[in-house]
């Protein structure tokens, strides 16, 4: 090591989440992505037709565990540059949140 930090060891300016402000997105074809950085979920509510891939990336330097209110669906912990996928097959709302930082919440809303 020559002391110089690489571009994935170097630490964040930001560490703190902030509360992150409400977005919403509608997407009419088959696969849609939510991002997950220090802020949330973005977009926090999702609307898609029924069939739609759902895709939540980690942009964050920390792990995250996407789970469904109601255990419709759950990922398992996924690190940093890591993703988890569902396919909404039923209409409906489905609310959703971070087990490893509970007040990210946000919702898919099925056609």
């Amino acid at each position: 090591a020559d002391g110089k930090w690489d571009k994935e060891e170097k630490p964040s300016a930001q560490t703190t989440p902030t509360t992150p402000s409400p977005t919403v997105s509608t997407v009419n074809g088959t696969e849609a992505v939510i991002i997950i950085d220090i802020n949330g979920f973005n977009p926090t509510t999702l609307i898609v037709n029924k069939g739609t891939t759902v895709t939540w990336n980690n942009k964050s330097t920390t792990g995250h565990r996407v789970i469904a209110d109601r255990e419709e669906f759950a990922s398992g912990s996924f690190g940093p540059m890591a993703s988890f996928s569902w396919t909404f097959n039923q209409s409906g709302n489905y609310t959703y949140y971070c087990s490893n930082h509970p007040s990210l919440k946000g919702t898919v809303t099925v056609k």
